[in-house]
């Protein structure tokens, strides 16, 4: 269910996007996952979280360093995934079953090859930092960043049941978290009631 969910989720989001690039008249956007922050002077990362952006295309939440690039006029968004041989962690995070046929996915191993794939000058660049050295004015532009905002009010039904999974899975959790708070705002109402507190 989830799979044919996020494939309609796909061709919303890009009809969506292809608005977005024909009305601010660029050719293409790319969307960083963002990149993994060492802790100073030290050799360990913090824990890394994709920017919303990508994770509003891409469920990769825990994966540094992809991108995801939206053609104006190409029904298939590229994705670019890190793919470099690291013994020290563990294998990065990979997309759910039947969710990589909406995308055209390629592997790179290193900044300069995954600049071998890009190069539209009319591309906007969306990401944390300008990892990609993208001149100013198309790194992170406004008018762009406004207008996939404006799009992202509106939910899709992929979206949707991702907000209800969600809750499922937490209510237990509140439930049961609910119990000992209750339990002990009892105790104290019945401590005041009777002078103690």
């Amino acid at each position: 269910m989830m799979a044919e969910l996020y494939k309609q989720h796909i061709a919303e989001k890009m009809s969506r996007f292809q608005r977005i690039l024909e009305a601010t008249g660029y050719r293409e956007i790319l969307i960083g996952s963002g990149e993994t922050k060492m802790q100073f002077q030290d050799d360990m990362a913090y824990a890394f979280k994709a920017n919303p952006y990508f994770r509003e295309w891409v469920p990769l939440a825990t994966r540094a360093d992809c991108y995801l690039q939206i053609i104006a006029g190409v029904s298939k968004p590229k994705l670019f995934l890190l793919a470099v041989e690291d013994v020290w962690h563990t294998a990065p995070e990979s997309l759910p079953t039947g969710f990589d046929q909406a995308f055209n996915i390629i592997e790179y191993g290193s900044i300069e090859e995954l600049k071998k794939h890009l190069g539209s000058a009319a591309a906007v660049f969306i990401n944390e930092t300008n990892a990609l050295g993208t001149v100013a004015e198309n790194w992170n532009t406004l008018a762009v960043l406004h207008q996939i905002d404006y799009q992202r009010r509106g939910k899709t039904a992929y979206e949707q049941e991702c907000v209800r999974e969600a809750n499922r899975r937490a209510v237990p959790a509140h439930r049961a978290a609910q119990q000992p708070l209750m339990a002990a705002h009892r105790r104290t109402d019945f401590g005041r009631l009777s002078g103690r507190l």
